[in-house]
Order: C-alpha cells, then structure tokens, then sequence
C-alpha cells in the first residue's frame, strides 16, 4: 500500500510515533531552521527557541561548513534530491556528536523544494564503541600475526606480520587451503581433520604450533583459532590470531639441550647462532656461561693440582720445621738450665757484694772512728810539748832557788864561821841546806834533761801522730772509695740478677713458644696432607665435568683417569732436614717451579677448544678430567 494511500489519521498517527521515537528538525531549502522536536532538541542539548531561525551550520565544524561537501549537500536538497549517511555534529557544550540521519526535500503542489525535514537517530555511543572496537582490531592487526579462513580452512585474507613469518605475499596464499602451513604427514590425520571440524562447530582453540613457512621454514606461533558466527548463530569465518614464538621455541630448544649436556657435565655446547633477534642476548650470555663455568673448571684443575703440590712442600716444610723446633727447644732447655746457674751465681755474687759492702761501711767507720782517736793523739801530744814547756819552766825555776839557796847556804855557813862555835851548828844546818841546794839543782837539771830529752821525743811522736792522721784520713778517703765502688758492684750484681731471671724467664717463654711451634708445625704438616688429599678428591670431582680438548704439543690427546691418579701421585721426593746451623733453602712459590710432569699434565687437563660444536656423540671431541 503506498504512503498516498493512507487517512490522515493513519499519517497523523504514524507523525506521533516518529515524532516519539526519532530527533526532527525542519529547514528551509537554504538550511535555515524553522522548528524541531524536543527529541532534537534534547540531542543537540538547545532549546527551540535558541536555534529557531539560525542556519543550520551552527551544529557542525567550521571545517565542514567552508567545505565543498557542505555546500554539495544544500544543493542537493534544494534540487530535491534525498540524503541520508552518518553525520557529525556538534553538541552545544563542544563535544561531538554523531547521527544517522535523513534529509527529506518537502515538494508543493508544483514539484518546488519548499521544506527539508531531517529525521535523525543518536549513534554517538555505538560510534565510539564500534571506534574503540576498531580501534583495538587495528592495534591487535598491528602486533599479531593475523589470518582469516573460511570454515574449511581456506584462507581469505593475512596481515603482513603473518606473512612475514611465513615468508609468503597474500596472493601466494590467498585461496589455498590452511594445510600449506603444517607437515604434509600431519595434514593427512585424523586429529588435523577434528581440529577443523571443532572450528566449524564454534569451538575456540588456543595453544603453541609448529607451522612450516616458506621453503620448509620451521615456524612456531602462539596462536587462537576463534570460530565467528553471523546473525544466525552459524560460523561463517575463523580467524587466527598468532604470536610468533620460533626464537623463544628454538633458544628453549637449544637451552633445554645445553641444560641437558650441562647436568651430565658436558660444558662443550653451544647455541648456535641461529637463534637471533631478541634471543641473541640469550644465546651470547648462555654460551659466555658455559665458556665462564668450563675456565673456572680448568681453573679449579690447576688450582687443585697447583695446591696438591704445594700442600706437599708445606708439609715437608712443617714437618722439617717440627724437626728444628724440637732441636731449638732442647737448645733452649740447656740455654735455660745454663742460665738458671748462672743465675744463681749472680745471686750469690749479689749477696757476697751486699756482705761485702756491709763490712766496707763497717771499715769506713772504724776508720772515721780512728782518724777522730788520732786527731785526739796530736791534740793531747801537743798539750804534752806545752807541758814540758811549762815544767821547763817550773825546773828553772827550781834551779833558780837551789842555786839561791846554796848562796843562802854558802853566806849562812860564812856567817857561821864568823860566829865561831855558836855557829856550828847553824854552819851544819846551812852545809846540810848547801847539800840540799845543790841535790836539788842536780835533780832540776836532771829532770830538765830528762823533759828536753821527752819534749824532742814528744815532738817527734806528735809528727809520727799527725801523719799516722793523715795517713789515716787517706784511709778513710780511700775506705770511702771502695765502700762507694763496693756500693756500685751490689747495685750492678743486683741489676744483674734481675737481668738474669729476665733473660732465664725469656727463654723459658722462648722454650714455651718452640714447644708451641712444633706442636703448630705438626698439626701444620697433618693439615698439609689433609688438604692434599682434599685437592685429590677435588680434582676427581672435577673430573665429572667434560670440556673441549684443544692440541697439546701439536696434537689432540685424552686424558685417561688413571693418567690423572698418576699425575697427582708424581710428587717430589721429601727434601731430607739440614742438619742444624745450616741454611734451609727456600721453596720458590712460582709455578713454573713444579716439576715438568706436572706442568705438562695440567695443561693437557686444562686445554679448552673455543670453537662451538654441537655435536654431542663425538666422545673423542672431549677429554675427562
């Protein structure tokens, strides 16, 4: 039935509806606006009023109003010709808008444009979700590899990353059938047959692939087949998205390889560099690994071979050192016992000295105590001579009254005779008194000879006394000095003394420290052997681990175990002890010192060949230590 045809309530009534459900707005064939809805209106966000009589350039940019498509649609609609599409517009707050509209010229009677009325529907929300769909289709394009195929597995179309992975263009693969990409003996199973069939049933897979590029290229991709199904529920597309893996596949591949060789102790392989890209930094640090952990398996080779043979001359050494340690400590001992006599000699001599110097103050006070008696002696001589002196005196005068009297006496007895008999007896008196005088001065000179002869004797006996003084105070000057000299020597034997039990207390500590030392040196020597027997069992642990053998002398050689043993056992006989007071020669602790065999034996141990192999069957590509 055509529109003609309706009532006019039918038209009045299909208006209302589309007036409830769609945003109208009405122009003039130039765009000038002449009414709207309020569904319009709420979309555009005015009211009728603000836009009644404006152009209708007001809701959209000024870029689209100065452009030729905007002026091409005005002049269509005013040529009467219908338009219809997704516009954007402008809402009044700035943001923009997009509608599904259709401009609808409104003809009179004559078949003039007179009216343009727009019915438009608000997709804004289904625009930018459909742009952020798209958006985020375009951004998975752009990192994964992409590739559509029908249900059967016939391919569509592919995305450059696919095809750059493959080593294909589009129109090489375009047509042709999913099974290009996978082994001509899996393309022909069942479970290839039941992974299409799962697809067409709208099942998604998800998981790792191998896939073989072009020239057989090996390809493995993280990939999701994902079913699309149309309106109805039936699939009608598959796409795959994928994640080229092969580097990541290929480096787990070698690793897991290398950690294989690498648990048995084989640190010879090597990642090949075909593993490259991103994984190229994988491969260099693995290989600089393996090459790290097989130098310091040499190192550790040598180390222990360098150690077995040092520990050896160390404990030559203490046990040599035990030896000359015991002999010191004996030496010692006598040292010690020698001066503990010695000691005690001192001792002795420091008590004899203290004795000595007792008696030497005793002699210098007997000494001071004389020379004081004998100054006394010349005091008490000297008071003598003046005695004499004074008794000389005392005679002359005796003799001086003797001679007197006997004068007295000679004129008594001269007066006597004049006196005739009555004299007589005064003449006897005055004889007796002559007799007296002349005894007396007899005796005076007597005594007077004897005093002269006691004064020269007393003279002589005060100079005998006065240097028996001096001589005297010689002594006691002399006492003195050796009482001081005596004092010294009992200081120095005493100084001496204290000397001695230091130094004999010295070499008892000396004795104690041999003793230690040879105790040190003895344990020195076990520990020695220990380490030596550890550095053997080092190198045979060591000998798990298997490396390149590079030309030795000219040539490639293996090294057999028990080679090793012998290696290992090639020692230098034990150097015998100098005898005591000689010179020990020292042990040069370069190794360039060991003996030859050894040298040579370490290095046929330690020679690695660099280059890369992987082949891992070539049991003579590799030497055992």
């Amino acid at each position: 039935m055509n529109i003609q045809d309706k009532s006019a309530s039918e038209l009045t009534a299909m208006a209302k509806a589309m007036n409830r459900v769609q945003a109208i707005i009405w122009f003039k064939p130039d765009g000038t606006i002449l009414e709207a809805n309020e569904n319009f209106c709420k979309t555009v966000g005015y009211s009728e009023a603000e836009i009644v009589g404006k152009s209708h350039r007001m809701f959209c940019e000024s870029s689209l109003v100065n452009s030729s498509e905007y002026s091409e649609l005005w002049s269509k609609l005013a040529s009467g010709e219908f338009v219809a599409g997704r516009f954007p517009r402008v809402h009044k707050d700035g943001s923009k808008l997009f509608l599904r509209a259709s401009y609808n010229p409104i003809f009179d009677d004559d078949g003039n444009v007179i009216k343009v009325v727009k019915f438009a529907i608000d997709i804004t929300e289904t625009m930018e979700r459909d742009a952020l769909i798209l958006n985020k289709l375009d951004a998975i394009t752009k990192a994964l590899a992409v590739i559509e195929f029908e249900p059967d597995g016939t391919i569509r179309w592919a995305n450059d990353n696919f095809l750059n992975a493959m080593g294909y263009s589009l129109d090489e693969v375009k047509g042709r059938h999913h099974r290009m990409f996978v082994d001509a003996g899996y393309a022909n199973t069942a479970e290839y047959q039941h992974h299409w069939q799962r697809l067409q049933h709208g099942e998604a897979i998800i998981g790792e692939f191998q896939r073989f590029g072009k020239g057989g290229k090996e390809v493995w991709i993280q990939a999701g087949y994902t079913a699309i199904s149309n309106a109805e529920g039936k699939v009608y597309r598959v796409l795959k998205y994928a994640t080229d893996i092969t580097g990541s596949k290929l480096a787990s591949k070698h690793m897991t390889q290398g950690m294989k060789l690498l648990a048995k102790g084989d640190l010879s392989y090597r990642i090949p560099d075909s593993v490259a890209g991103e994984f190229s930094e994988l491969r260099e640090n693995f290989n600089a690994t393996l090459m790290a952990i097989e130098k310091l398996v040499n190192g550790i080779v040598e180390a222990s071979v360098m150690i077995s043979e040092d520990a050896a001359g160390i404990a030559d050494t203490a046990s040599d050192l035990s030896k000359r340690c015991e002999q010191q400590a004996a030496t010692v001992e006598e040292t010690s016992a020698a001066m503990e006599e010695m000691s005690s000699t001192i001792q002795s001599n420091a008590t004899n000295s203290e004795a000595s110097a007792e008696a030497a103050k005793g002699a210098n006070a007997h000494a001071e105590k004389g020379g004081s008696i004998v100054a006394s002696a010349v005091e008490a001589m000297g008071k003598i001579e003046g005695g004499s002196s004074e008794m000389r005196k005392i005679i002359s005068v005796i003799d001086s009254i003797a001679f007197q009297t006997n004068l007295l006496a000679l004129n008594a007895g001269v007066e006597a005779a004049r006196a005739g008999d009555a004299g007589r007896g005064f003449a006897v008196v005055a004889s007796e008194v002559r007799a007296l005088a002349q005894r007396a001065s007899d005796s005076a000179r007597d005594i007077n000879t004897l005093i002269e002869s006691s004064a020269k004797e007393v003279v002589e006996g005060a100079g005998l006394v006065k240097k028996t003084g001096e001589a005297l105070e010689e002594i006691v000057t002399a006492v003195s000095i050796v009482n001081e000299r005596i004092e010294g020597i009992f200081a120095a034997s005493q100084g001496q003394a204290a000397g001695a039990n230091e130094i004999n207390q010295a070499i008892n500590d000396i004795d104690s420290t041999t003793q230690k030392t040879a105790a040190i040196s003895e344990e020195s020597a076990a520990a020695a052997s220990s380490l030596a027997k550890r550095a053997a069992d080092l190198q045979d642990l060591v000998s798990f681990f298997k490396v390149a053998q590079a030309a030795v002398g000219g040539g490639a050689t293996t090294t057999p175990s028990s080679d090793r043993t012998r290696t290992r056992a090639a020692r230098p006989a034990q150097a015998p002890v100098p005898e005591p007071g000689a010179k020990r020669p020292v042990r040069a602790a370069s190794p360039t010192s060991r003996p030859a065999p050894v040298r040579a034996a370490a290095q046929q141990k330690i020679a690695v060949n660099q280059s890369p192999s992987l082949d891992i069957d070539d049991d003579d590509a590799w030497t055992e230590f």
